[in-house]
């Protein structure tokens, strides 16, 4: 037969067949061997992860906490003055699935202090508490040094630590006051007595006005050096403080007209003396409430010529440094206002319904003014009114009631009378 004659039907099946049966042979025994490969596998990391007993790790740094404090100050009046803050490295055995989720705050050192006796150098144990599971292995170091001392007690006194203290001219720092005066510290005696005061540090820079604040207290020995507070209990850790800054300056008298009838280029007024020094804290030495002005009755001055004196009127949050404590006030009338002086008869009686009248017939009113201004108010352009409010309780009889002048002149707008009139009603 040729070579590229087609083969019988029969013989070509025959072939296929016998490759399928090794196909399906191969896949029936590969894959259970690799199902038993990845089996073993998961098995040993289970193993690994859950049932190695021998597995270890290293924790460091390992805070060391002292227990018993308050016990060995009771039982023994001593405190403890070493051993915080100690740490340790600790070495655990165990499964490695407790192993791989443990932290160093999971293991706990602690030292028990009431064990001591006496004052001086011991070396206690350190105590390992670890999550359950796990095995101590070894401790790095295993004790630790503690010294104890007597316990006492010392009141010191608060004082202040300025900084930055450049305050401007005319500026100075008045007495600092503390909520409390001293402070009391209770611990070792060798730290104890080392302490000599509670200092508070203020900080001065840009101050230019009195302030209050609470501030941390510090304790220091005799060189000025801060004290740790470890190991002490003091009564107080912070403190209010007041601070007062005052300010000198010189101010200016202020004054003022007390009904505004004077013209200002017609009036001048000189006060001795016209400024005075005082001390107050800045907000108050700049307010305008500083000094009172002194308030002048032009309706009280009878001539082109007036003196009188005042006492200045400082506010209280000032003190007064220098200058007279009277101040006296000269008032000079320019002479182009003048005096006129006329007989009013016309006495208005208001504010009562009772039935009233005016005892006296006139008044004689003076009145300030320009010449043109005075020769413009006639007898009939000037009357007075007696207000008699109250007077409506059936009161009868003479009484002497303030007196009001009243101007109606046109042109003579700026008139005003000098002094102060009164006049005798009669209630009928």
């Amino acid at each position: 037969m040729k070579k590229n004659e087609a083969l019988p039907e029969k013989v070509k099946e025959t072939e296929s067949g016998a490759k399928k049966s090794a196909r399906k042979t191969v896949t029936r025994t590969i894959i259970p061997a690799i199902l038993c490969v990845l089996g073993a596998f998961a098995l040993w990391l289970y193993v690994m992860q859950t049932e190695s007993p021998t597995y270890t790790e290293t924790v460091a740094g390992i805070e060391v906490k002292l227990e018993g404090i308050d016990e060995l100050a009771e039982k023994t009046g001593l405190s403890v003055y070493s051993g915080e803050g100690t740490t340790v490295n600790v070495v655990v055995s165990g499964k490695k699935s407790l192993i791989a989720r443990l932290s160093s705050g999971d293991v706990g050192a602690t030292v028990d202090v009431s064990r001591i006796a006496a004052a001086g150098r011991h070396a206690l144990p350190v105590v390992i508490d670890l999550p359950s599971g796990l095995t101590l292995t070894d401790t790095v170091p295993n004790s630790v040094t503690v010294y104890a001392d007597e316990t006492v007690s010392k009141t010191v006194p608060v004082r202040e630590k300025l900084t930055h203290l450049e305050l401007p001219a005319d500026y100075k720092q008045g007495q600092i006051e503390f909520g409390f005066d001293t402070v009391t510290v209770e611990g070792p005696a060798g730290k104890v007595n080392g302490i000599t005061e509670a200092q508070v540090v203020i900080d001065m820079a840009d101050k230019t006005s009195s302030f209050s604040a609470i501030y941390p207290i510090t304790f220091t020995d005799s060189l000025g050096a801060a004290v740790t507070m470890d190991y002490l209990k003091c009564s107080a850790t912070e403190i209010d403080v007041s601070v007062p800054i005052y300010l000198t300056a010189e101010l200016t008298v202020p004054y003022k007209f007390r009904y505004g009838l004077l013209p200002e280029d017609s009036v001048t007024v000189t006060l001795t003396p016209s400024v005075l020094t005082v001390t107050g804290d800045e907000k108050d030495v700049v307010s305008d409430s500083a000094i009172s002005a002194v308030v002048i009755d032009e309706k009280a001055i009878t001539s082109n010529s007036y003196s009188f004196t005042v006492t200045p009127e400082i506010s209280s949050k000032l003190t007064l440094e220098s200058g007279a404590g009277e101040i006296e006030v000269n008032v000079e009338i320019a002479s182009s206002l003048i005096t006129k002086t006329f007989t009013v008869k016309d006495i208005r009686v208001t504010g009562t319904s009772s039935e009233c009248e005016p005892v006296d017939e006139s008044v004689s009113v003076t009145l300030r003014g320009t010449k043109e201004q005075l020769e413009a108010v006639g007898d009939g352009d000037v009357y007075v009114t007696v207000d008699m409010t109250g007077y409506d309780d059936g009161s009868a009889g003479v009484v002497t009631r303030p007196a009001a002048v009243v101007v109606e002149a046109e042109g003579a707008e700026s008139v005003f009378e000098v002094g102060s009139y009164s006049v005798q009603v009669k209630i009928s």
